[in-house]
């Protein structure tokens, strides 16, 4: 069983087929606000500062910087070399904010040796809250 460990996931809503985002985070389009990625959010995640991003990307700090506040539009290229910065996909970059729960599970779990994974589910598993009268 594989969770996230083979998954990459290009598509957005705000993306075209050259994988260029279409409009930067949180700006309205036609009264609808869009909402293109967590960059800035993944990389304090991870605990990098922009210039550790800078050295294993490739990519001009200043690029790195105006890609999170949203004020130029990111390539493919970069979006997969800061999702391999960050240990995530692209996809998760695009629509999951780090810090919430079920991502972070899954970030961990990805890390589990296959091996291991069923009983670490199992394990997790005994967590879950019980229904009706059993306690």
């Amino acid at each position: 069983m594989k969770v996230l460990r083979d998954s990459v996931i290009l598509s957005s809503p705000n993306s075209t087929r050259h994988g260029l985002a279409t409009y930067p985070p949180h700006v309205h389009n036609g009264g609808m606000e869009e909402h293109t990625g967590y960059f800035r959010e993944w990389r304090k995640h991870v605990g990098m500062t922009l210039e550790q991003v800078s050295e294993v990307t490739g990519l001009a700090i200043n690029t790195i910087s105006r890609i999170e506040r949203g004020s130029i539009n990111y390539s493919r290229s970069s979006l997969e070399s800061l999702a391999s910065a960050y240990g995530c996909t692209p996809g998760q970059i695009l629509d999951h904010d780090p810090t919430d729960i079920e991502i972070e599970l899954g970030l961990i779990f990805r890390d589990v040796p296959e091996e291991d994974q069923p009983f670490a589910l199992k394990s997790l598993s005994g967590f879950r809250k019980k229904s009706g009268t059993d306690h």
